[in-house]
């Protein structure tokens, strides 16, 4: 996950001046900034409308920690999203390349 480093000067007085204000720092800024950062990488994947990408995220931290559900809602909004454990990573990459290539050979025959 795209986390800014907390030990960083900027991040540090960031977070110090969010608290001050009775802010929570993680889950007021780093975050949804975060989620932003991850939205714009995955933006980045498909450039024409008739193109498709997958993407393998592998930061369990988007299952197991709380803010895991965050994460996974806002990434919901604009894209599909699949859930499998390490043994199905392969077979999902291979489906989803094999779904895309039978999709774009039927827009191709018409």
């Amino acid at each position: 996950m795209p986390f800014q480093n907390p030990q960083e000067p900027l991040t540090r007085k960031l977070n110090h001046e969010l608290r001050q204000e009775g802010k929570n720092p993680f889950y007021d800024y780093q975050l949804p900034m975060a989620i932003i950062r991850l939205k714009q990488a995955l933006g980045r994947t498909i450039r024409k409308e008739e193109q498709a990408s997958i993407a393998v995220i592998l930061d369990s931290r988007v299952v197991h920690k709380r803010y895991g559900k965050q994460i996974r809602q806002a990434l919901a909004k604009e894209r599909t999203i699949r859930e499998v454990n390490r043994n199905q990573i392969t077979s999902a990459v291979i489906d989803f390349l094999q779904n895309n290539k039978n999709e774009k050979s039927k827009k191709e025959k018409r």
